[in-house]
């Protein structure tokens, strides 16, 4: 089943609302494979990074087949759960029907599945960021509260000619949004989490920007289609989230931000509030990953190999003098104080070779991925 664009009106198949059958029988076994492949790569790795609701919620995903989830299995589970249902769309959908399903809580999934030649990546939103992505954060009530609110505000929206800017609100959280829980930042927006590679770089990386949730300022703000994002928005719970849904005057919001400028994704202004993740102390326990998790991650860090039976990872860089190499290892050290995770090394002329592990985990963790994709960064603006 190939993806589709917008229509100007339903697609022939399409009723009114613009769902159609999932037609399940119809997906081949190429695509059910794909899912399962996407499925096996993205559960366990996802363990250290995503939201405990959206882990929590995946177990609504474990059908009594494999393949890619049979809509009416899967509906029973989820209105059992938390009144919710699936329903298939063509692809991108008109604004009005998107939020009346939302309000009416019904959460439109692509009907179709990326090719096995663009497993990590597809141009427009399928099956699997859709169902995968987001089915899972459904089950929490909390969150499952901010949807229908969020699809009631929406045709509020429409009426205003204000769609676009409250599109941004949900593309900077129910696609990119991270949360705090336990103290620790976790994602649960359905771009990342069907994207291992950008949930591991928004969670880790020490360079992605990260702000508290201002809804004027993500009303402004522009988004990446084919790039990880410049800036992501991080809410302290999802009790939060809500609660600014449900108490802001989207109104008086509009008539404040539409005769501004936008705002480039990478800008910044004198009212951000940086999102600054609390230091990593000795005290808290520090989980070691497992194979699947390891092995899943691993090919986002192209440059490094396993070294002592997969305990640690390791790599050379290679500069043009030692001076270069010398720079680099200044750098790299500011970096990982301000981890508090430290590599071992050793400097010949202008080679560095690095060693990571995490001895309190006894093997890698995802202190080490985040470090290793710290110098790399770091290495190629050198």
């Amino acid at each position: 089943m190939a993806a589709t664009h917008i229509f100007d009106a339903p697609p022939p198949g399409c009723a009114s609302d613009w769902t159609m059958p999932q037609n399940w029988d119809a997906f081949t076994a190429q695509e059910h494979q794909v899912w399962d492949m996407l499925l096996a790569k993205h559960a366990q790795a996802l363990e250290p990074l995503a939201s405990r609701a959206f882990l929590k919620g995946l177990d609504i995903l474990n059908m009594s087949r494999p393949g890619i989830p049979d809509h009416r299995e899967l509906n029973a589970r989820l209105k059992d759960s938390n009144g919710w249902e699936v329903v298939a769309v063509p692809g991108w959908i008109p604004n009005k029907p998107f939020f009346t399903h939302l309000a009416n809580k019904r959460f439109p999934a692509a009907n179709f599945m990326r090719d096995g030649k663009n497993m990590d990546y597809n141009e427009e939103p399928d099956m699997f960021h859709d169902i995968f992505g987001h089915v899972p954060m459904l089950t929490d009530p909390v969150f499952s509260d901010f949807l229908v609110a969020y699809g009631e505000a929406g045709l509020r929206a429409e009426h205003m000619g204000a769609a676009d800017y409250l599109g941004r609100l949900w593309l900077y959280t129910v696609e990119f949004g991270l949360v705090v829980e336990d103290g620790e930042l976790r994602a649960y927006g359905g771009g990342l989490l069907s994207s291992l590679a950008e949930t591991t770089h928004a969670v880790t990386a020490p360079d992605a920007r990260r702000l508290w949730l201002d809804i004027p300022r993500v009303m402004r703000t522009g988004y990446n289609f084919d790039s990880f994002q410049h800036v992501y928005f991080v809410v302290e719970s999802f009790d939060e989230l809500l609660r600014q849904t449900e108490e802001t005057r989207f109104a008086d919001v509009y008539a404040q931000v539409m005769p501004l400028p936008d705002l480039a994704p990478s800008a910044r202004t004198q009212e951000d509030r940086p999102f600054m993740p609390a230091k990593a102390g000795d005290d808290r326990p520090v989980e070691r990953l497992s194979p699947r998790q390891r092995d899943a991650l691993l090919p986002g860090l192209e440059a490094w190999t396993l070294a002592d039976d997969g305990a640690a990872i390791a790599r050379r860089f290679v500069f043009g003098d030692f001076v270069a190499a010398f720079g680099f290892m200044t750098r790299a050290a500011i970096v990982a104080e301000r981890m508090n995770h430290h590599p071992e090394w050793a400097n010949v002329y202008n080679r560095v070779d690095v060693r990571l592990t995490t001895h309190d985990a006894d093997g890698l963790s995802m202190r080490d991925i985040a470090l290793a994709r710290a110098l790399d960064a770091l290495a190629a603006s050198a």
